[in-house]
């Protein structure tokens, strides 16, 4: 009796040990890279997306490059033009070397994912092939200090061993096709008048509201049905997609990406969609799926022009899925 008694008594404890030792599951922590707007609507609106997957937004610090001089989190101004665009010296210094002298280690610890914002153009000089500006005044608003930081830390996730799955939104989108080495297309408008056809802003409304977004609504279609982008959206078509862009990516030929989504406006396939072939979760998306997800939570009064709730945060609890 007493033998037995005794191992009853020392199995208790070691169970006891062992259910001691048993961490309760971590909430997944998504990064969101850094963007000196942070009251621009599709920020707030990807981190309010994020806490509705149930995981934690992480704000990054910006990333800043070794050949440059800064006040504070300013860029100082001898490295930009007058609108804000990177000197082709210095972005050509960012491209040539984007990760010397870096260490990301220590902002994406912890990090179960990431997430690349939508926002303001990217300066021409960081394209593989620089270009001129377009030289519309009124699409004249650039922040070279965060192209800088973007093009490092995407570069540094590129090149990194481990496989963190990385979500690009609009401007995210495109910098990941700078990134990579894609050719791009500076200005809608622009490019369908070189076309000789007609454009109707199907991708942007001109007019503003009060946050000075006005977002369209298109639909998307899927052309990879082996993507992540098809599995995410479970369609071949997603429709009323927020849209709000005057650039894209005209050509991902020679690149590690591939097209999974385009839309067709006026007979000309604008890409909706990329991915990373050499990586397991690195997708980039035009649209703006915070932006629905946004809509709804705040119950205004044109939510139910765009995608619904649970189709727009299929985007970001994809993220926790790949964790």
């Amino acid at each position: 009796m007493r033998i037995r008694n005794f191992f009853i008594v020392i199995s208790t404890i070691l169970l006891l040990y062992s259910c001691g030792r048993q961490e309760p599951d971590k909430p997944v922590r998504i990064g969101i890279a850094w963007r000196g707007d942070s009251t621009a609507i599709t920020y707030t609106s990807t981190l309010l997306s994020v806490r509705e997957a149930g995981a934690i937004p992480v704000p990054l610090p910006l990333v800043k490059s070794p050949y440059m001089e800064y006040d504070g989190d300013r860029l100082k101004e001898q490295y930009m033009d007058s609108h804000g665009i990177l000197l082709q010296e210095y972005a050509d210094a960012v491209k040539s070397s984007p990760l010397q002298g870096q260490n990301l280690s220590a902002v994406l610890n912890g990090l179960d994912a990431l997430i690349f914002t939508g926002g303001s153009d990217i300066s021409p000089t960081l394209y593989q092939i620089p270009e001129p500006w377009h030289g519309i005044e009124s699409e004249g608003m650039y922040d070279g200090r965060r192209d800088v930081s973007d093009y490092i830390l995407m570069s540094w996730c590129l090149k990194r061993e481990e496989k963190l799955p990385v979500l690009c939104i609009c401007r995210g989108m495109q910098m990941l096709g700078v990134v990579s080495g894609a050719s791009m297309i500076q200005d809608l408008r622009t490019f369908f008048d070189e076309l000789g056809l007609a454009y109707n802003d199907d991708h942007r409304v001109e007019a503003t509201d009060e946050h000075g977004r006005n977002f369209s609504s298109h639909s998307v279609q899927v052309s990879d049905a082996t993507s992540l982008l098809r599995k995410i959206a479970g369609t071949d078509s997603i429709a009323r997609v927020p849209s709000w862009h005057h650039q894209a990516i005209r050509s991902v030929e020679g690149t590690a990406l591939k097209v999974t989504a385009v839309t067709p406006t006026n007979g000309v396939n604008i890409i909706e969609a990329v991915e990373r072939t050499d990586k397991p979760f690195f997708v980039g998306v035009q649209f703006h799926p915070e932006v629905a997800v946004s809509k709804y939570v705040n119950k205004e009064a044109d939510a139910s022009n765009f995608m619904p709730y649970d189709e727009a945060m299929r985007y970001f609890r994809a993220l926790m899925r790949v964790r």
